[in-house]
């Protein structure tokens, strides 16, 4: 199941942005989504279109969750 949750992931991710590698390793490797995700994150901050939690818990201080666009996607 984790599997095929990667690969939704992946099929937005590549609906959203250009995707110039094996997709194969997105899937199978959860690290590397993880990895490719924080970068577009990263992007969307950097350009001022993401938006934080609605309130920040200390769970997602301790977890380090990062903020992402809303539905409004620059990169």
């Amino acid at each position: 199941e984790h599997r095929s949750r990667r690969r939704e992931l992946v099929n937005w991710l590549g609906n959203t942005v250009i995707i110039e590698t094996d997709v194969d390793v997105l899937i199978d490797n959860h690290d590397a989504l993880d990895s490719a995700l924080c970068v577009f994150a990263g992007a969307e901050f950097l350009m001022g279109s993401a938006v934080s939690p609605a309130s920040i818990t200390d769970e997602i201080k301790s977890e380090g969750w990062i903020w992402a666009c809303d539905g409004e996607c620059h990169t």
